[in-house]
């Protein structure tokens, strides 16, 4: 009886182990993981010095990660194991109260990408110089002021829904570095605080909402002498209560509640054009809108404002007043800058990871008015392209 047992098992076991690899064999190759947000490892090439290298090996066990049939259920079900066995986060994200999965940063001393999980402290100190320089210059030379917002992220402002005990980067030392460090520096810290309560942060994404942004632009616009106005001012529009952003990815935890993604607009229609990379040849695209709604039909949803991270945006407003606002930016500052549709002329946004040309040349050429330099903390901390800002 015992023999007919171990045999069955050894059946089963080997029916399961060869289904298995003939399922993975069978099923069709993605590039690309809507779920996680990421490109896939293709299969390696195999040639004598990534044998030696053992880059092969490396790869290889890669590539039948990312390709393990069923994949997406496995690490669901890893993530509602790791919250049923009390563990603080998953993949970089926090298991947060009230639903949230919140970003996870972790110190480090050599991130070369941009990255939204880590804080490089000596790249943060470095960038903080160099936008001290480009501010400096740019009102010494040109007589235009630049004033410069890094954003806390939600671990910080929402730091009472982390669970206990969470190990995280002080943002407060980093944004008190920044204040003293920068001409014009506006601290958002008390203003986001002040209202960690309501919907300011996504709940499965690193970035904040519309309504965050609206915040920040009501204190920016008391720094800069523009009209303040109220939320109710706004027309809000829901463009999507389905999307499920960059921390679900990281954690993919099947009971999230996908998260509501809202334009704040102007009471009354106001029409713009929107122009991206021009003069750039087949890159260069022209809009009505600044919402461009192709993306709510994907995973990732939040490049629906202003078509994610371009080299160069410009938005052509009907506000006639002679301002014109250039936006240096990573994408928190694609839910900020439709606020600035209603107050300037026009609004340009750079992103030094795509654009390599002289800042103060553009300042100049375009008659730039009035300069932002917008980064969340984590991002700013790692963008080794900020040394492009000053001449």
């Amino acid at each position: 009886m015992k023999k007919k047992t171990a045999v069955a098992t050894s059946v089963i076991f080997l029916v399961l182990l060869f289904g298995l690899a003939i399922v993975n064999l069978a099923l069709p190759k993605k590039a690309f993981s809507e779920n996680e947000n990421r490109a896939l490892q293709p299969f390696p090439s195999l040639t004598v010095d990534s044998l030696l290298d053992t880059s092969f090996t490396s790869d290889f066990d890669t590539y039948i990660t990312d390709h393990f049939a069923f994949r997406d259920f496995w690490v669901g079900a890893k993530t509602l194991a790791e919250v049923a066995l009390q563990k603080k986060d998953s993949g970089g994200a926090y298991f947060g109260k009230d639903g949230y999965l919140i970003e996870r940063h972790d110190l480090t001393d050599n991130i070369p990408q941009f990255s939204s999980r880590y804080i490089n402290r000596e790249q943060y100190a470095k960038n903080l110089q160099y936008v001290k320089e480009f501010t400096e210059q740019m009102q010494q030379n040109y007589q235009v002021d630049v004033h410069t917002m890094i954003v806390p992220t939600a671990s910080y402002v929402l730091h009472d829904k982390l669970p206990a005990f969470a190990p995280e980067v002080d943002q407060d030392e980093l944004l008190i570095q920044a204040r003293e460090t920068i001409p014009g520096f506006i601290d958002l810290r008390n203003t986001l605080r002040g209202h960690k309560d309501e919907y300011i942060y996504y709940r499965t994404d690193h970035h904040w909402t519309s309504l965050g942004a609206c915040y920040a632009y009501q204190q920016w616009c008391e720094t800069v002498g523009l009209p303040v106005r109220d939320v109710s001012w706004y027309r809000q529009e829901i463009l999507s209560e389905d999307f499920l952003g960059t921390t679900y990815s990281k954690a993919t935890l099947y009971t999230a509640q996908p998260d509501t993604i809202t334009a704040f607009l102007p009471p009354e229609d106001a029409p713009v054009t929107v122009t991206y990379n021009e003069g750039a040849g087949t890159s260069e695209k022209v809009s009505d809108s600044m919402y461009e709604r192709s993306h709510l039909e994907n995973k990732d949803k939040y490049p629906v404002f202003l078509d994610g991270n371009q080299p160069i945006t410009r938005i052509d407003t009907q506000v006639q007043n002679g301002r014109k606002l250039l936006i240096i930016k990573d994408s928190y500052a694609n839910t900020f800058a439709p606020f600035a549709a209603n107050d300037f002329e026009q609004v340009y946004m750079l992103d030094l990871r795509h654009y390599k040309a002289s800042v103060s040349e553009f300042v100049q050429e375009h008659g730039i008015t009035d300069v932002l330099v917008l980064y969340n903390v984590a991002g700013f901390s790692t963008d080794t392209n900020v040394f492009l800002l000053p001449d």
